[in-house]
């Protein structure tokens, strides 16, 4: 007895899978049978349109005037009947030792944040070392 009703089952399921499978080819929904925003739009009995439809949809409001001023859809407009004049504004001029520190700059204790300044008075102070090296060899 247990033997028929597992059978049984057996064939009812083989059953309800050809029919599931044969249901998903002729309406086209393989990966998600239950979607209600059909995109493939096969045949059915009802459809879902759109509202409003095309033919219902209000005319659209053209507006009406000077060209130039209707259609202008710049991003940031200015309008130029408004013309502001710009102020000069006097900025204070900072010394270097006063400014924060920047990447590349040097902080020398005392003196403040030397920049490419500083590499420079370096490079001659070098030099001159070198070259008094040089003549010290050379009179020896």
């Amino acid at each position: 007895m247990r033997r028929s009703l597992i059978r049984l089952s057996s064939s009812e399921t083989g059953r309800s899978i050809w029919e599931d499978i044969k249901k998903r080819v002729t309406t086209g929904k393989f990966l998600r049978p239950e979607d209600v925003d059909d995109v493939s739009k096969s045949p059915a009995k009802e459809h879902l349109w759109r509202y409003p439809s095309p033919g219902d949809q209000p005319e659209a409001s053209v507006p009406q005037g000077d060209y130039e001023k209707v259609f202008n859809i710049s991003y940031y407009d200015r309008d130029a009947r408004r013309h502001h004049a710009k102020e000069n504004v006097d900025v204070e001029v900072k010394v270097n030792s006063e400014l924060p520190p920047t990447p590349g700059a040097t902080y020398v204790q005392g003196e403040g944040i030397k920049g490419d300044d500083f590499h420079a008075e370096e490079r001659k102070r070098r030099a001159a070392h070198l070259s008094a090296l040089e003549t010290k060899g050379a009179k020896e």
